[in-house]
């Protein structure tokens, strides 16, 4: 874990040096640079968080991947929508998922989105989330799910270069979201355990 973190960290943000030195000017490049440097944060938090030899130094390391964790689904909507030079309603639709990724980023330091972390499996310090959770899962679902469908729609219509450069990045995404998906598995399975017995409750 702490190597794949290193590694994911460092490429992540070689990565996004190299394309935005290419056209800085370019919105397209910036934003994946600035996507790339999310990751990296996310990555550098996670090493943190298991090589931490004490949980006051594992929360300050969860704190510091959750803002890359945070950052990545608003920083791909904004990517995908430069990318499809979607500019009709783009600056209302991003206006409003910056504004609740900033509210997103002040429940990071407190216990409200993560309100403690305990062992599990290999990890000595795993957060635990708090009350307010779900409102990042259903934001990542939701941003995420927008930029899908644009890009989807821009892979229907559009020929050529620009058709293959749209599956590439479907391609890319979709491998990697698959990863970080699992990370909701657990609290949906949580939250599924709580609905069935508050409901079983109600009709006893």
């Amino acid at each position: 874990y702490i190597a794949s973190s290193f590694i994911i960290a460092l490429s992540s943000l070689f990565l996004g040096i190299f394309v935005c030195l290419k056209d800085r000017r370019n919105v397209v490049n910036f934003m994946y640079f600035l996507l790339s440097v999310s990751i990296a944060i996310w990555s550098f938090g996670f090493m943190i968080n298991i090589i931490a030899p004490n949980k006051t130094i594992a929360l300050f390391g969860v704190r510091i991947c959750n803002i890359g964790y945070i950052l990545i689904p608003v920083l791909f909507l904004h990517f995908i929508l430069a990318l499809l030079k979607i500019n009709k309603l783009k600056r209302r639709i991003l206006y409003l998922a910056y504004t609740v990724n900033f509210f997103m980023h002040i429940l990071n330091f407190t216990e409200l989105y993560i309100k403690d972390l305990t062992p599990k499996l290999v990890f000595k310090y795993y957060p635990l989330p708090g009350i307010l959770y779900p409102l990042y899962v259903l934001m990542f679902f939701s941003y995420i799910g927008y930029a899908y469908y644009e890009l989807l729609k821009g892979y229907m219509r559009s020929t050529g270069i620009e058709r293959n450069q749209i599956r590439y990045v479907l391609v890319a995404s979709t491998i990697g979201f698959s990863g970080g998906i699992t990370v909701f598995c657990q609290f949906l399975i949580l939250m599924y355990i709580l609905l069935v017995t508050f409901f079983s409750s109600c009709i006893q």
